[in-house]
């Protein structure tokens, strides 16, 4: 039984030296491919499948809002929750069910 567990952590050991020694020497090789496929997909899509469309809309807009824009667009309902507060505290969509507040919550006890 320990033979076997010696062979197996040689093994190990020689599949990582192997693994370390292509690292060191094809790294070039492997980033470079990686970015030519990545800037081969960018700049070849097409306009309505670009990724690279979206960060101006990203930036202007801002994650938050794009998100519930497209949650009311997939459902074509108001959203009964929006995701959280903007960063400013506005209220996020000024609709009267957002603006409710029932009657029980104003009530106040009147002093005696």
């Amino acid at each position: 039984m320990p033979e076997l567990l010696y062979y197996i952590s040689f093994s190990i050991l020689v599949i990582l030296f192997i693994f370390f020694l292509f690292i060191m020497i094809g790294w070039r090789w492997v980033v470079k491919t990686f970015i030519n496929k990545a800037a081969k997909i960018i700049f070849t899509d097409s306009y309505q499948e670009n990724l690279l469309e979206l960060m101006p809309g990203l930036r202007h807009m801002g994650v938050q809002n794009v998100l519930e824009n497209m949650l009311r667009a997939e459902s074509g309902d108001l959203l009964h929750r929006p995701l959280g507060s903007s960063k400013n505290g506005r209220i996020l969509t000024k609709l009267p069910s957002s603006l409710y507040k029932p009657d029980h919550f104003l009530w106040k006890e009147t002093p005696k």
